[in-house]
């Protein structure tokens, strides 16, 4: 044993007219027992040799018989401590408890790693590289997104628990509500907060309020398009730029990535250049032309980004119609 239990009421309850020197003793001897498993030799001069003890003087071996014969038993297997031997065997007892625990962590780590390589390959063959340090499971919410099948290995109690998380849970607002009628213990007060209790604008009947789909969601839109207008992923190219990011947060729809991804996969210009392409094509959208007609502006800008449509315009460089690109070199 590497370790034990050591109860400081018990010890000092029984060993409370112990000297220094027999505490000591006393320790040593409960120590080795609990270090070898086994019981304490049988000769006096042996158990001696067996503590290091720093005197082996007859005062230090009187002391040594004392603590034998109070707190030990002499038997034929040596002298036996009753409570250090219950321990002892409770930890053999369960010695195939910790085997068995320590085999499924290996097994879950195994299948853990297996998973992640699995994942990285998988999103690797469609033109999806990760960042190293992703975890499994953004992983596989990439694989979702992507319409790729799980490639993991699952047990069955995890398909299980992933099957339930997955499903809609639908709430009886009528019986979720509690009212002052209602016969409990402890009743709940009524509130306003109706979101407590489940109600929302799809259980009441009120329209929804659409949201916007996230970015995430529309980088995958973005590339996906990229690699249909390219016939193929573009080199270089990944999801998670944070250039394609930065222009569809700044409003540019995923149909005018398509139109320039179009033009640049006619000249097969690689990754950098659609991305410096659409960013520059945004930063001339964000600043209104000194020449050139307002309507042409007005349609240049909301073609690349709606959202920049309102804001009212700077100072800045003629840009022409909208769909001209800049030169391709």
């Amino acid at each position: 044993m590497v370790g034990y239990y050591f109860h400081l009421g018990d010890y000092y309850r029984d060993t409370a007219n112990l000297s220094a020197a027999e505490h000591g003793i006393y320790r040593q001897c409960i120590d080795w027992c609990y270090m070898h498993e086994k019981p304490l030799p049988l000769e006096l001069r042996e158990i001696a040799n067996c503590l290091h003890a720093c005197q082996r003087t007859a005062r230090t071996l009187a002391l040594l018989r004392g603590i034998l014969e109070r707190f030990f038993t002499c038997t034929c297997d040596g002298w036996v401590h009753h409570r250090v031997q219950r321990d002892i065997e409770a930890y053999h007892a369960s010695q195939p408890k910790r085997d068995a625990r320590r085999a499924n962590a290996a097994e879950r780590q195994r299948r853990h790693r297996d998973n992640r390589v699995r994942l990285f390959e998988t999103l690797r063959e469609h033109g999806c590289v990760m960042p190293f340090n992703t975890s499994n499971e953004v992983l596989r919410v990439m694989c979702q997104r992507m319409n790729i099948p799980d490639p993991c290995q699952y047990t069955d109690d995890l398909i299980t628990k992933l099957s339930r998380s997955d499903e809609s849970v639908t709430t009886n607002v009528a019986e979720s509500v509690v009212t002052r009628d209602a016969t409990t213990d402890n009743p709940e007060p009524i509130t306003h907060n109706l979101l407590r209790h489940g109600v929302t604008a799809a259980t009441c009947g009120a329209p929804a309020v659409p949201r916007a789909p996230p970015i995430d969601d529309l980088a995958m839109q973005a590339f996906a398009a990229i690699r249909k207008a390219y016939g193929s992923v573009p080199g270089g190219g990944n999801a998670s730029d944070p250039r394609l990011h930065k222009v569809l947060m700044a409003g540019v729809t995923v149909d005018r990535i398509g139109i320039v991804a179009t033009q640049c996969g006619v000249l097969k210009k690689p990754w950098n250049y659609l991305m410096n392409t659409l960013t520059g094509q945004l930063e001339d959208a964000r600043q209104a032309p000194r020449n050139g007609s307002h309507e042409a502006n007005v349609a240049l800008v909301r073609a690349l980004a709606p959202s920049l449509a309102a804001k009212p315009p700077a100072a800045s460089t003629p840009v022409e119609d909208d769909d001209e690109l800049p030169p391709l070199h």
